[in-house]
């Protein structure tokens, strides 16, 4: 092993301390989502359908706990590659009602902040990927190397940075 491993110090090119990767399973987060099917799309993906692991969530504007199902619908999301294929995931997503009487917020979507931001289209543990890329290069050409190097990682490149596939990258043609 280098001695940079064996001594507990890893460290990257730039001399500052490597994050290691939080988890290595296929499912971005065993407590917050489950995996509810797994299909094989063409030769090369695979879509993984999520959904969320608790019964209840909390308002962002008040904090009141909710289990009332307004409606359901489905976020696409890339994710890093599983033994090099390409993973999209759709994440089957809940909104509730707020049943305080004082909150401003009547609806709501469940949040699942260690799986995915707010209004993201990647799961968290590509978009840390895609920016440990980034730092690991540093300077000014570090988006464009990213874009080259977000490839490997299951997203294609778009004018401004790492585009996830179908989602407006290169190949507009839909082809």
């Amino acid at each position: 092993l280098p001695s940079r491993v064996r001594s507990g110090k890893n460290r990257g090119s730039s001399g500052g301390p490597v994050k290691p990767m939080r988890q290595r399973t296929l499912v971005p987060d065993v407590e917050e989502v489950v995996l509810q099917e797994l299909r094989v799309e063409g030769r090369n993906r695979l879509l993984m359908v999520l959904g969320s692991a608790g019964e209840e969530s909390s308002c962002p504007g008040c904090g009141q706990r909710s289990r009332r199902v307004r409606s359901r619908y489905a976020r696409r999301l890339s994710d890093l590659p599983w033994e090099g294929i390409a993973v999209r995931i759709e994440l089957c997503v809940r909104r509730f009602f707020c049943g305080a009487d004082d909150c401003g917020q009547h609806i709501f979507t469940e949040r699942l902040p260690r799986t995915v931001q707010r209004c993201g289209r990647r799961t968290c543990r590509l978009a840390d990927a895609l920016s440990q890329i980034a730092l690991a290069l540093g300077g000014w050409k570090s988006g464009e190397a990213s874009c080259r190097g977000g490839q490997h990682l299951g997203v294609g490149t778009g004018a401004a940075g790492p585009v996830a596939p179908g989602e407006g990258g290169d190949d507009r043609s839909g082809a």
